[in-house]
């Protein structure tokens, strides 16, 4: 069995709760078993990021943060790009990992399925450097992206674990 040490906790938002976004929002309340107006917890991040207006991120049942999503993720996400190779570059790709988590700009590269998301601290030198440096290990790409940071990535930077 796995142990959640990470947990959010929620509220939905009061707009939410009125007239005339009610119908609307009654359908989430009923699939997520949530009560309004009272806190909700849950570890299922993508659902919390649609249904919240406020997150708290608690770990170990101390609270490390708490705010909007849109202040969590302006406070705390960093830049992400992603990297999707043509099939059959598996070495390749891993060799690029490597290079690229070496990199004193690059936080964190993790696989996402066969493509790889790379998290970094500097937008402007990652912008310059990390397509000459995929062409330098001579990876094909599919699709290269800048992509929009969530909840879950905010999530992992603060608790350093999967929810």
């Amino acid at each position: 069995q796995a142990l959640v040490v990470g947990v959010l906790e929620c509220r939905l938002p009061r707009r939410a709760r009125e007239q005339p976004h009610r119908p609307r929002v009654g359908h989430h309340v009923r699939k997520f078993d949530l009560e309004p107006q009272r806190p909700h917890h849950s570890h299922v991040l993508a659902d919390v990021e649609r249904i919240c207006d406020r997150v708290g991120i608690l770990d170990h049942g101390r609270l490390v943060t708490e705010g909007t999503l849109d202040d969590l993720l302006g406070r705390y996400a960093l830049p992400l790009y992603r990297l999707d190779p043509e099939p059959g570059q598996a070495a390749a790709t891993a060799a690029l990992a490597q290079r690229l988590a070496a990199l004193g700009w690059v936080d964190r590269v993790t696989e996402d399925g066969n493509g790889l998301v790379v998290s970094v601290t500097d937008a402007v030198v990652a912008s310059r450097d990390l397509l000459p440096i995929v062409v330098a290990e001579g990876v094909r790409l599919a699709s290269f992206e800048r992509a929009r940071p969530s909840l879950e990535d905010v999530f992992l930077r603060l608790v350093g674990r999967d929810a």
